[in-house]
């Protein structure tokens, strides 16, 4: 009997829904303080519907995704900022423009150029080939070994290439493996241990860079280490979840020694172009993130530090016109179109409006978990 877990997880997520719906509603018949829709400010009522609109924008794809975060702040600087201003004159274009070029923003492309110039050097292959290289035939260990390794460049690298690069060096080898179940268990080790290695960094996955710019604006963003501190053992822990699931599903009841795979053996083939290149990406990369991690002694925000990558490679031609052409700029104005929605809600002040009636307690922490996740 094999069981859909996504099925049911959606299932428990809309069982959670309906439950906390049918309360809402039920007491909002009984009760006038649910009545909330009435008493919206004009600025509260025009950031609800820019939110309801972006988000079915965002779930249909009518429009491409970054093109929605224009939307947003079309919206905000035609209607929304001047109904707003009404009641603070102080407001000005800067608060949904900010988020666009933030720290948040400035900390991602640092690190989508540092990928860039790594994967077009072939850094990353042979970074990774390197810490694959294992004569060791035991599925556990090479299972183990594939899931720790996609974590830790996922830490740095965007999930989407991650999971690329280790199917790319994996497919070669697959008509190796002659189980069926072996091959499905090590090729789903790659995108799970993705995932998960983006929790690691604050530049590992987009929920992270969220998080971080809404944190800094209560004044609550731990440092990149202190993100790392929390972040890392839970991503360990993840890990070796994920082996002994995958180890449990496809490995078991059946010879568990992967003989010959000779991926894990081979040679790093070396090529006549000059080291100094890659030891100068290795050496930016390095002053990068050691200056990330220690953030907290020099004071220099981490937006600002991942401008020297920026500058560096492209300065010194390393990277040209087309690479920068070519790094993930809708990836970054859809997370400028985020923190800028986010700014509408926190500044209209429409979380408060929607949320001042209920209380956690009433539903408990376990429904609010669930709801939200």
């Amino acid at each position: 009997m094999s069981i859909n877990i996504n099925l049911f997880v959606k299932n428990i997520q809309l069982c959670t829904y309906l439950v906390v719906i049918q309360k809402i509603f039920f007491e909002s018949l009984t009760d006038n303080k649910f009545m909330i829709w009435e008493s919206l400010s004009p600025g509260q009522e025009i950031a609800l519907l820019l939110v309801v609109v972006a988000s079915l924008l965002w779930i249909t794809e009518i429009i491409p995704l970054h093109i929605t975060s224009f939307v947003i702040l079309f919206v905000e600087l035609v209607w929304l900022l001047p109904e707003l201003k009404k009641v603070n004159s102080t407001l000005s274009s800067e608060l949904f423009l900010a988020p666009f070029f933030s720290d948040t923003i400035l900390l991602f492309l640092g690190g989508f150029v540092l990928a860039r110039a790594a994967n077009k050097y072939g850094i990353d292959s042979r970074v990774a080939r390197i810490l694959l290289k294992s004569k060791s035939s035991n599925s556990f260990k090479v299972l183990l070994k594939i899931v720790f390794i996609t974590s830790l460049l996922s830490m740095w690298m965007n999930n989407t290439a991650t999971a690329s690069l280790m199917i790319g060096l994996l497919m070669p080898v697959m008509n190796l493996v002659p189980s069926e179940s072996h091959r499905k268990g090590l090729l789903l080790a790659v995108p799970f241990a993705s995932n998960i290695g983006g929790i690691g960094t604050p530049v590992g996955t987009l929920p992270n860079a969220i998080a971080m710019e809404y944190l800094r604006g209560l004044g609550l963003a731990p440092s990149f280490l202190e993100w790392m501190l929390y972040a890392v053992p839970i991503m360990l822990i993840l890990n070796l979840a994920l082996c002994f699931i995958l180890y449990l599903f496809f490995f078991t009841g059946s010879n568990s020694k992967l003989e010959d795979l000779q991926i894990f053996s081979l040679e790093i083939k070396e090529d006549n172009r000059s080291k100094k290149i890659d030891q100068f990406i290795i050496a930016i990369l390095v002053v990068t993130i050691t200056l990330w991690l220690t953030s907290d002694l020099h004071k220099v925000s981490i937006g600002t530090i991942a401008l020297i990558p920026v500058i560096l490679l492209f300065s010194t031609k390393i990277l040209d016109l087309k690479d920068f052409k070519s790094l993930s700029w809708d990836v970054l104005i859809l997370m400028g179109g985020g923190i800028s929605l986010g700014k509408s809600i926190e500044v209209s002040q429409l979380g408060t409006a929607l949320l001042s009636p209920f209380h956690a307690e009433s539903f408990g922490i376990f429904t609010v978990i669930v709801f939200f996740s």
